[in-house]
C-alpha cells in the first residue's frame, strides 16, 4: 500500500497544479470551507463548477490508482479465510 500512498497525492498534485496552471480552472477565491466538506460539494464551493469537475477528477484517478492494490489485499485475505474455513478452525472457534 505504500506505492499508491506515495504516488496518488502526487498526480493529484501535478493535475491540480496543471489545471491552475494552463487556466482549465480558475483560481480559488478568498472563500474557505470547512475540512469536513465532502470533495466535489467543496470545489464547487471554492471554484464553481470547474473545481468541482477537477476534484471528481483527481478522486477518480486516485481510485484508480489503489484499486489494483486494493483488489490484491482482498483476494489474498478471501484466500486465508477460505483456507481458514477449510480447516475447520472456524467451527473449533465456534464451538
Amino acid at each position: 500500500m505504500a506505492v499508491p500512498f506515495i504516488f496518488a497525492p502526487i498526480l493529484s498534485g501535478l493535475i491540480t497544479y496543471s489545471a491552475l496552471y494552463f487556466g482549465f480552472v480558475p483560481l480559488f477565491t478568498a472563500v474557505q470551507v470547512p475540512w469536513t466538506t465532502p470533495p466535489i460539494l467543496s470545489g464547487f464551493l471554492v471554484g464553481g463548477v470547474p473545481a468541482a469537475i477537477l476534484q471528481g477528477i483527481v478522486l477518480a484517478i486516485s481510485f484508480f490508482i489503489y484499486f489494483p492494490f486494493l483488489k490484491k489485499i482482498d483476494s489474498a485475505n478471501f484466500k486465508k479465510e477460505r483456507q481458514t474455513k477449510n480447516d475447520g478452525t472456524a467451527e473449533k472457534i465456534i464451538d
